[in-house]
């Protein structure tokens, strides 16, 4: 298991490692346990799709999509095979026109 200061480090890109620390803590904040610990539950998949509904309350697609995304990858990163269902839209982009205004 690596841990997410290893995982962080093998990012590329400044940008992509600070918004996947903003995204890992938030998940940990939700979680109330570090994301390593996250590797030992049986139930990753629900927990991952718990967090991704409960940001849907509070931020737009694109954003809970930022969000999610690193705490996915952290789990990918590690060897474990997640199920998510396709019918939440984690996945999903919504085109935006900010920034093209």
């Amino acid at each position: 298991m690596y841990m997410v200061k290893e995982f962080l480090e093998s990012l590329v890109s400044d940008a992509t490692r600070k918004s996947y620390k903003k995204g890992l803590e938030k998940f940990e904040i939700f979680y109330g346990k570090s994301s390593k610990a996250l590797l030992k539950d049986k139930e990753a998949t629900k927990t991952i799709e718990r967090f991704y509904v409960s940001l849907r309350k509070k931020y737009t697609q694109n954003s809970c999509r930022a969000l999610v995304n690193p705490i996915i990858q952290y789990v990918k990163y590690n060897g474990i095979q997640l199920n998510i269902r396709k019918s939440l839209g984690i996945y999903r982009s919504t085109i935006t026109t900010r920034g093209r205004i």
